[in-house]
């Protein structure tokens, strides 16, 4: 008995010591796991390439668990605009791969840091799994942070589109508007989404439904089939919507000027300016030319009561008067036309066809005599680029001096962009034209 009680004694004083030896041991391989990530983090961002490679070739052999937590160790150095070993950081990241994901909501708000933006948009745009978290960045208000991650969902492409458009059920104002400023980025690739922008525009009253018409233009000609049925929608908000995304087009396409052509004529005020607007724009931009038989369609419109129709059909006749006699003389009788901008844009056309048009002089140098400045001005520059010796005219040459010309040139956008620097030159240091010797 008194043996097995000396033995029973022995038993539990032996158990009682092991209690603190495993108790240190767990808490020195704990401290050794933690110095072991430490210290693996600091060899990702050394300053020795040696080490930092070895540290770099280690994490592909890290459990995923311990990937992550590199990860978003290394995303908060990143972030960390005072750390000298960021680029260090961002190669680790880079390294890891998809192992970076743990780490997308950190790496999202250092977007608009615009000194690391660039390789950050480089991780985030190969990590397909963060789609998600990047749509919904998207309702971001830092501008910054919201640009950069549009460009990095266009630059995806079309399988973007299923999940932008399922972002717009339910969206705040702000995120369907930028949801719409993507898909136009897409472009083409975004043809899928034109129902979904096409509901944008008939529900959304605000920013949105801007976007989403520029969206389509953007789009191009897969919207088409749909802006052509607008066109003829009974509601003539939807059929403005459908001219105002055309003339966004640049040009529309060709298919579509005949409908526009004939909405030039549509009951409704809007419809016809928008629609004539887009007319234009074909005009200015197409490399095909309008169908002949649009100077018949557009020649009444040049005596319309309605200003803003004869502006439109005064700069759409200039793609014609080079060849037609009929468009010629209509676009020479509109520097008589009521309204001083339409005698603007009369002269700034008859000045694109330089020396065609010097039959036009007669009436040109009668528009020297406006009371409008930015009239004479314009006149006076038509008159020289077709026949540049008539710049030694007194009543030429006093409609391009420095005043007449600085008038001019705040209408130039509008008129014709290009020739904002044909006014400039030959100007002595007063801004006076130079006469030629």
């Amino acid at each position: 008995m008194g043996n097995d009680n000396i033995a029973g004694d022995d038993l539990q004083k032996g158990s009682g010591g092991l209690f603190p030896v495993i108790f240190f041991a767990v808490l020195f391989a704990g401290t050794l796991s933690f110095c072991g990530c430490s210290s693996f983090g600091s060899r990702l961002t050394s300053a020795d390439h040696q080490v930092r490679a070895a540290a770099l070739k280690e994490i592909k052999d890290l459990d995923a668990k311990s990937r992550g937590k590199a990860a978003l160790r290394m995303a908060g150095i990143a972030g960390n605009k005072k750390s000298k070993v960021r680029d260090y950081a961002l190669d680790a990241l880079e390294e890891l791969g998809a192992s970076s994901v743990a780490a997308v909501p950190r790496l999202i708000n250092v977007l608009n840091d615009y000194s690391v933006s660039f390789r950050v948009s480089r991780i985030l745009g190969k990590l397909e799994p963060a789609t998600p978290e990047l749509v919904a960045a998207l309702k971001n208000t830092d501008f910054a942070i919201t640009n950069a991650v549009q460009q990095i969902l266009a630059a995806r492409g079309a399988r973007m589109v299923p999940a932008l458009v399922a972002a717009l059920a339910g969206a705040d104002p702000l995120l369907k508007k930028n949801i719409a400023q993507t898909l136009g980025y897409l472009g083409p690739a975004a043809k899928e989404a034109v129902p979904a922008l096409v509901r944008l525009i008939k529900e959304d009253n605000g920013d949105a439904k801007i976007w989403a018409g520029m969206a389509l233009g953007k789009i191009g000609d897969p919207a088409v089939d749909w802006l052509l049925s607008a066109l003829d929608a009974p509601d003539p908000a939807v059929r403005a919507d459908a001219a105002k995304v055309l003339s966004g087009m640049f040009p529309p396409p060709t298919r579509t000027i005949s409908r526009l052509l004939a909405a030039m004529k549509d009951e409704s005020v809007e419809v016809r300016r928008l629609a004539a607007d887009a007319v234009a724009v074909y005009a200015l931009s197409s490399q095909e030319p309008l169908p002949e038989n649009s100077i018949a369609v557009l020649l009444p419109f040049l005596k319309d009561t309605d200003v803003k129709m004869r502006y439109a059909a005064i700069s759409i006749m200039g793609s014609f008067a080079s060849g037609n006699s009929e468009a010629f003389a209509a676009l020479t009788a509109a520097l008589e036309d009521p309204d001083a901008e339409n005698r603007i844009c009369a002269a700034g056309q008859l000045k694109k066809l330089g020396a065609s048009a010097r039959e036009a002089l007669p009436a040109l140098l009668k528009s020297l005599k406006s009371e409008t400045r930015c009239v004479r001005a314009w006149s006076a520059l038509a008159i020289i680029t077709i026949e540049p010796a008539l710049q030694s005219r007194t009543d030429v040459a006093d409609s391009l001096q420095k005043a007449e010309r600085e008038a001019c040139l705040r209408t130039m956008p509008r008129i014709e962009p290009l020739s904002m620097e044909i006014l400039r030159p030959d100007t002595d240091e007063a801004g006076n034209l130079k006469m030629p010797e």
